[in-house]
Parts: structure tokens; C-alpha cells; sequence
């Protein structure tokens, strides 16, 4: 995972199926971004800023299928 993220963020592994992420970032959309281009599951969990942000982005990639 962290192959991905390159220089980034910073994924620290949790088990053998699970990393914690942390993107060091102001901007929400570039984080939002990085989290969908790693194609892997994922939760955010903080801040709270962050999880309406995304569910935000969602609320508008499925209106932009839905039409």
C-alpha cells in the first residue's frame, strides 16, 4: 500500500488485510482523490470533515451514473 502512496501519505499495516492511512493534506478533494485511486476498500473515519467530504463526492459520482 504504501507503494502506492508514494510520498503521499503514510499507510501503517493493522494485520495482513488491513492498513491505517493517514494523508497529510488541508485539501479534501486531493485526499478523497488518493483514497479512490488506491482501488482498495476503505473507511474513513476522521475527521468528521473528511467523512462528510467524501460522502459528498459519492452523493455526486452516483447522480452522475443515475442519469
Amino acid at each position: 500500500m504504501q507503494e502506492k502512496l508514494g510520498g503521499w501519505g503514510e499507510a501503517t499495516p493493522i494485520n495482513e488485510n488491513s492498513f491505517a492511512v493517514r494523508i497529510p493534506t488541508s485539501d479534501l478533494d486531493w485526499a478523497t482523490f488518493a483514497l479512490v485511486a488506491l482501488h482498495a476498500p476503505f473507511t474513513i473515519h476522521e475527521p468528521v470533515e473528511a467523512v462528510a467530504h467524501a460522502a459528498e463526492w459519492g452523493s455526486r459520482l452516483a447522480a452522475a451514473i443515475n442519469t
